[in-house]
């Protein structure tokens, strides 16, 4: 059992094909809209409407489920 479990956990297949990576998992993961770094947004007004259109589409709650490495405070 765990050698089938290390082979799921970060395999270097994705949807039957070998990637030619060592793991997939986080390049899959990366291309979420909500994970990673964010595009800069050039105001408070510009992140909001972003957050605005996320929710609209059932992506997010609200602002604290995007879990990019860095994000704006809604609060300052």
């Amino acid at each position: 059992m765990p050698a089938l479990l290390a082979l799921s956990v970060s395999s270097p297949f994705w949807q039957g094909r070998d990637t030619g990576l060592c793991g997939y998992r986080l390049s899959v993961f990366g291309e979420m809209p909500r994970t990673g770094l964010p595009d800069p947004f050039s105001s408070a007004a510009e992140f909001e409407r972003y957050v605005a259109v996320m929710q609209a589409a059932g992506a997010i709650e609200d602002a604290s489920f995007l879990w990019w490495h860095l994000r704006p405070s809604i609060r300052y």
